[in-house]
């Protein structure tokens, strides 16, 4: 019985000594592990953190390049909106001075043109009437009776048509003639013939003025007319202008105006998808909390596998002592049977051993230690961070 007893404890002691180091690396490998899945954590996420820090400072960037790039493209849109109505302006302007110019060219061209031909008209006349004078200064040297016809004929001024001129010098001449007429021809009929001259002078004076009178208000009408078709052309042009430069400023307007809100969309539309990714970047980090929850649940739970493991190490060895006590006493009982039938004890050992060899053989293998148990439980805690992961 005690040999018995000392073999239990010396098997006992023996489990003992050959769990304690399982059991310690299990702690151990447990605690590493506990350790490297809060580092795994902490660094997780920290490099989230750090990932959404870069991924909005990225996403700020370039929205804000974009809107500098989008503004540069508005202010040169503009400004050459601006350049291209300024130089339709200036060419439109620049036509209308061309047109300007040409119609006083034009009006100036035909207002020297009517003054040439007045004075032309004006000077032709003078000489006729210079000729007419001669004549007349003839006639009256050969007649000292008609020394008051060049007085008469001296008022006569800017007269038009040379016809009438020359019908007075005729008559001067036929009156000329007929002074050679025999010199028994009465003063009286010189007298009327005289009287005659001078009449037809005043009636040809009074029509020379009402047809000069005519000439000059003709010659003012159409420089009036011209005046006034002059100013209206320039009116008409400038209305044009007005009219042109208002449609211009029209479209150039709303140009900017649909640039102005396609830009203000687009902005909206970039400003949606930075709330859409800072949306997602809260989601990614809630899918990161949720994994590191699963993580530590996880870790929890190989805990509490790990502890029921040592508990049940601690009840198999109790129960391994415990039936290896039994075992003992039966075998002890067995040899004391077995010398009070006058067996031979060591016969019985034999068969026993041979008996338990055959058992070993046909027994199923054996069942895993405490360390292969730690090493699954790490396995699977392993493969859960890859997946959380």
């Amino acid at each position: 019985m005690e040999a018995a007893k000392k073999a239990a404890k010396s098997e006992r002691d023996s489990m003992e000594k050959s769990l304690r180091p399982e059991l310690a690396a299990a702690k151990k490998l447990a605690e590493d592990a506990e350790r490297a899945a809060k580092r795994e954590l902490v660094t997780a996420l920290r490099e989230a953190e750090l990932q959404a820090k870069n991924d909005l400072r990225e996403q700020a960037k370039r929205l804000a390049e974009e809107r500098s790039k989008s503004e540069a493209r508005i202010r040169e849109t503009s400004k050459m909106a601006t350049d291209k109505l300024k130089a339709r302006i200036a060419n439109f302007e620049k036509m209308l001075d061309e047109r300007e110019a040409d119609i006083e060219a034009r009006f100036n061209a035909q207002f020297d043109k009517l003054v040439v031909d007045f004075r032309r008209e004006v000077e032709k006349l003078q000489r006729q009437i210079q000729d007419a004078e001669a004549r007349a200064d003839e006639i009256a040297a050969s007649k000292p009776s008609q020394a008051q016809a060049p007085q008469v004929i001296e008022k006569i001024v800017e007269v038009e048509k040379i016809v009438e001129v020359e019908k007075i010098v005729e008559k001067s001449v036929e009156k000329d003639n007929s002074s050679k007429r025999p010199a028994n021809s009465s003063r009286d009929d010189l007298a009327k013939d005289i009287a005659k001259s001078q009449d037809s002078l005043a009636t040809l004076r009074a029509r020379s003025e009402a047809d000069i009178a005519e000439l000059r208000a003709t010659y003012e009408e159409r420089l009036k007319k011209a005046i006034e078709e002059k100013d209206a052309a320039l009116k008409e042009a400038r209305q044009e202008a007005l009219s042109f430069i208002a449609q211009e400023k029209t479209k150039t307007e709303e140009t900017m105006k649909m640039q102005i809100s396609e830009r203000e969309r687009q902005l909206v539309l970039d400003r949606k998808s930075l709330e859409r990714s800072f949306e997602k970047t809260a989601s990614e980090r809630d899918a990161y909390a949720r994994e590191i929850k699963i993580l530590k649940a996880s870790l929890t739970e190989a805990k509490r596998r790990l502890r029921e493991f040592v508990d049940l190490s601690d009840e198999e060895l109790k129960v391994l002592q415990q039936s290896k006590k039994v075992a003992g006493e039966l075998d002890f009982i067995k040899r004391n049977y077995a010398r009070s039938l006058g067996v031979d004890v060591q016969s019985i050992d034999e068969e026993e051993d041979e008996d338990a060899r055959q058992d070993r053989r046909a027994a199923p293998p054996p069942s895993k230690s405490a360390g292969d148990y730690f090493k699954q439980l790490l396995d699977m805690t392993k493969s859960n961070t890859d997946n959380s992961s």
